[in-house]
């Protein structure tokens, strides 16, 4: 079962439960601004999961965050005990960034593709984060 605590908790939604138009109407309009829409998993060859528990990894695990002042799509990976970062923006310039560096302790990849940047951030080794930015860029 999907955990309604935590999603509406996630989404800022604190009103009623019933199973009402009004109350969809209200999920509808928070759930956008709250759960960012990502299909990285497609990319990676893994399918879509629609058990339960990837559910609530989706809808709770993942969020939306800020890079350098922009809004950016964050989902989290775990790898071997390591997260790894994953974020998108769009980019405000048409300048195309490739960036392979270590800020703070943390591995960075950066890479842009048509009118998005992406970042990936961890402290998993340099090596295992470019594997996974190749498999996502492919």
């Amino acid at each position: 079962m999907v955990d309604l605590d935590a999603y509406f908790a996630r989404i800022g939604y604190d009103g009623p439960r019933a199973p009402t138009i009004d109350v969809l109407r209200a999920l509808h309009a928070l759930h956008p601004a709250a759960i960012p829409f990502e299909a990285i998993d497609v990319l990676l060859g893994r399918g879509v999961d629609l058990s339960p528990q990837a559910v609530d990894a989706k809808l709770i695990g993942a969020r939306r965050d800020s890079i350098r002042g922009r809004e950016a799509v964050a989902v989290v990976y775990r790898l071997r005990g390591h997260f790894i970062s994953v974020y998108s923006w769009r980019r405000s310039d048409g300048a195309h960034s490739e960036l392979d560096t270590t800020v703070r302790g943390f591995n960075v990849v950066q890479w842009s593709d048509r009118d998005l940047d992406y970042a990936a951030v961890s402290d998993v080794d340099g090596v295992e984060l470019k594997r996974l930015v190749a498999a996502i860029r492919s």
